[in-house]
C-alpha cells in the first residue's frame, strides 16, 4: 500500500492466510463501492497512470474471472458527477478487443446507496471462459481529483436478464492495482475494507489467499498492490517512506474471496543445507570492520524445494530474539533447487 505523503506498509506476509472458496455466491457475484466503502473513490485508468499507480496496462486495468461461457459482466459507474461522459473497453482472454462503449451520463447515480439491484448495467455476454480485462475512463476526469469514479460496480451473473446485486460477494474481479482517492486523511474517509491476494501454494495446483484486513485506513491518495518481498530493496519487509523506495505489483488482489483458488498445498515448504560461507569460504562466520577487509561479506545458502519466498532474520542487536525491532531482515524469491 503506497501513500503519496504518508509511509508504504510492509507487505502480506505477516497476515494470516485462510482459503476461502466455499463462501461464492452462485447467483449473482457482485464487487464494488459496497465491498470498499461508498467513500472510496477509484481512480480511472487515466489517473492511475497519472498518480503513479499504474505503470503498464495490466495495472491500470481490472480483470473479471469468467468461469462458463455466457456468464454476463455487468458494469455501473458514476464519475464524479452524474453527467460525466464514460469509456468502457472489454478484452478477452487472449487480450483481444471484443466490446467498447460509451456512456455519455452515468448508469447509476452517484449517491446511490449500492444495496439493491442496479437496473441499467452496461453487460457484456461472454464467449468463453477465462480472464477478461476491463479498462474504464472517466472521459470528462483531468487529474487525480476528478479522474476517478464515486461509484463503481462489477457483477458476474448467469444471464443478460438478470439485475446485480451490489451487495452479494463475487469473488471474480479484481486488480494488480487498487487506486483510490478518498478526498482526505481523516477518519471519515476511512475505509474498513478487505482484499484477497492470491498467491501461488509452491506445490502444483495449489494457492494460498492473503487476507489483507483494512481497519480505519485513511489514506487519501493510495494504491493497494501484493507482491513476495513489500518495497524493493534494500527496506523489503518494512514499513518504510515513499520517498527513496518502490514496490511493484506481483499477484491478483481480489475484493472478494477468489472463485478459482485452488486448496491449500498439502505439505509445507522444506528447506536443506542451511549455510552461511564468508568471503574467505569459512562457515558460519563473519567478522567486518578488519584491516585486512578478509571476511568482510558472506552468503547465505540452502536447497529449497519448492518456489517461494526466503526470509532470513538476522539477530543484530545479539539479544537472543530474532525478528525483534532490533534485528535485519533480509527477504527475497526463491526458485526450488
Amino acid at each position: 500500500m503506497a501513500y503519496p505523503s504518508r509511509v508504504v506498509r510492509r507487505g502480506l506476509p505477516r497476515i494470516a492466510a485462510t482459503l476461502l472458496t466455499s463462501l461464492i455466491s452462485t447467483s449473482t457475484l457482485a464487487e464494488g463501492s459496497f465491498q470498499i466503502g461508498l467513500n472510496q473513490s477509484l481512480l480511472d485508468s487515466t489517473g492511475s497512470r497519472d498518480a503513479n499507480y499504474a505503470v503498464d496496462d495490466d495495472s491500470a486495468s481490472l480483470f473479471v474471472d469468467i468461469l462458463t461461457a455466457g456468464e454476463v459482466i455487468n458494469i455501473s459507474l458514476c464519475g464524479t458527477t452524474e453527467t460525466d461522459d464514460l469509456s468502457i473497453e472489454v478484452f478477452d482472454p487472449n487480450n483481444s478487443p471484443v466490446f467498447t462503449t460509451t456512456l455519455t451520463d452515468s448508469n447509476v447515480s452517484c449517491s446511490d446507496p449500492m444495496t439493491g439491484p442496479l437496473a441499467t448495467p452496461v453487460r457484456y455476454t461472454s464467449t468463453q471462459a477465462g480472464t477478461y480485462r476491463l479498462v474504464l475512463q472517466n472521459l470528462d476526469g483531468a487529474s487525480f481529483f476528478n479522474s476517478l469514479f464515486t461509484r463503481y460496480d462489477v457483477t458476474v451473473t448467469p444471464d443478460a436478464v438478470t439485475n446485480p446485486d451490489p451487495t452479494e460477494a463475487g469473488g471474480r474481479l479484481w486488480s494488480f492495482s487498487w487506486p483510490f482517492n478518498a478526498g482526505t486523511f481523516t477518519e471519515v474517509d476511512a475505509t474498513d475494507a478487505d482484499y484477497y491476494a492470491l498467491v501461488p501454494g509452491g506445490r502444483p495446483g495449489s494457492n494460498y489467499v492473503w487476507v489483507l484486513d483494512l481497519n480505519n485506513l485513511a489514506g487519501l491518495g493510495y494504491s493497494i498492490v501484493a507482491n513476495a518481498i513489500g518495497v524493493d530493496a534494500p527496506n523489503s519487509g518494512y514499513s518504510t517512506p515513499s520517498a527513496g523506495n518502490s514496490q511493484r505489483y506481483q499477484f491478483p488482489v481480489y475484493t472478494n474471496p477468489p472463485a478459482i483458488a485452488d486448496p491449500l498445498p498439502s505439505s509445507p515448504p522444506a528447506i536443506s543445507d542451511v549455510r552461511f560461507r564468508d568471503d574467505a569460504g569459512v562457515d558460519n562466520s563473519i567478522s567486518p570492520g578488519t584491516a585486512d577487509m578478509i571476511q568482510d561479506t558472506g552468503v547465505f545458502e540452502f536447497t529449497s524445494d519448492v518456489d517461494g519466498t526466503a526470509a532470513i532474520f538476522i539477530d543484530t542487536d545479539r539479544d537472543g530474539t530474532f525478528g525483534d525491532a532490533g534485528d535485519a531482515l533480509l527477504l527475497a524469491n526463491i526458485n526450488a533447487g
